[in-house]
């Protein structure tokens, strides 16, 4: 350094930034107060412009959830209204069924009564309980409670 105008130079390289020549003792030299400040304000505008991207993108995000809801129950209901037809239809349909439920119902007891009047008649007719297990598809212990007791009949 010969005279105070000597240019030096610093590594900006070492910081990602490009080489800057600096002059010592100009007042040209001193950081811009300015350009941080402008530098600041535009860094705070920039993370209000990500922040309404962000909550911009959450609530499109939850529209087209809802939108997608929507039409998943619209589909539902047509693929119902195809099966079932009207609601007055799926309610007709409906009271069929529980009919038709009553009735076997009521087959089913009569039966499982013929079955068990079987089971004593045999029984009593000395047939293995074996041979009633296999033919009935019903355990023997499940037949010995099927079979009244001789008080019983």
């Amino acid at each position: 350094m010969e005279n105070g105008n000597a240019r030096r130079h610093f590594p900006w390289s070492a910081f990602g930034l490009r080489e800057m020549t600096v002059v010592a003792g100009k007042p040209g030299c001193m950081p811009n107060r300015r350009v941080q400040s402008k530098t600041k304000r535009r860094a705070a505008a920039y993370a209000r412009q990500r922040e309404q991207q962000d909550a911009a993108a959450i609530r499109h995000a939850l529209e087209r959830e809802q939108q997608a809801a929507a039409r998943r129950a619209a589909a539902a209901e047509l693929a119902d209204d195809v099966r079932w037809g009207t609601r007055a239809d799926a309610l007709d349909r409906l009271s069929r069924v529980g009919n038709a439920l009553g009735r076997l119902r009521i087959e089913e007891n009569a039966l499982v009564t013929e079955r068990d009047e079987l089971i004593a008649h045999l029984r009593e007719s000395s047939v293995s309980w074996n041979q009633l297990a296999s033919r009935t598809g019903l355990s023997r212990q499940g037949l010995s409670k099927r079979v009244p007791r001789s008080g019983e009949m």
